[in-house]
């Protein structure tokens, strides 16, 4: 694609695993109808955001750059697939429950500036590297081991892993101004 790609949707937006999109500018879907992703989304340090809620049927990217560019999710997220982010210094918000009915495979983030959880959060797996700070609002259970890297860890709600010995490790690494 070309500069901004705009997804305004009333039905189901689906992309296939071979269905990258990549964009110089914005990747925005503000319609009513739902998501269904399998392919890749990547943009030069702008901005990707979904109002309406994603199902994930193929292992999914999504970057918005090294630089700043926010990755943003309004609504829910599930599917039982991997999903690896990078927002090089922007942030990373998911503002509605993720893995609610579906638990998501294992979820990395590569970078951001703030890492902020709304809502609970369910998947296989947590790797997540913030150069300033994880925010956690709601529970995160997660099947496998945890790990957070941040500046700052700021836990309001719990971390619950189902998964025994080293697969349910909780590994938090804060920084400077700590946990």
């Amino acid at each position: 694609s070309g500069a901004t790609v705009e997804v305004t949707n009333s039905g189901t937006f689906t992309t296939a695993a071979d269905g990258d999109i990549t964009s110089t500018g914005t990747f925005t879907q503000n319609g009513t109808g739902d998501n269904s992703l399998a392919g890749d989304i990547t943009t030069t340090n702008n901005d990707i955001s979904f109002a309406k809620a994603i199902t994930l049927t193929g292992n999914l990217a999504m970057s918005s750059g090294s630089g700043a560019g926010d990755i943003t999710y309004s609504s829910t997220i599930n599917g039982g697939k991997t999903l690896t982010l990078t927002a090089g210094t922007g942030d990373i918000n998911f503002d509605n429950t993720v893995g609610n009915s579906t638990e998501l495979g294992k979820v990395t983030i590569n970078s951001a500036g703030t890492i902020d959880t709304d809502n609970t959060f369910q998947a296989a797996g947590i790797d997540w590297t913030a150069t300033t700070e994880v925010q956690v609002d709601a529970l995160i259970t997660s099947s496998k081991a945890v790990k957070m890297t941040a500046a700052d860890i700021d836990l309001n709600a719990g971390i619950t892993t189902t998964a025994g010995g080293t697969d349910g490790l909780v590994d938090l690494n804060a920084g400077a101004t700590g946990l």
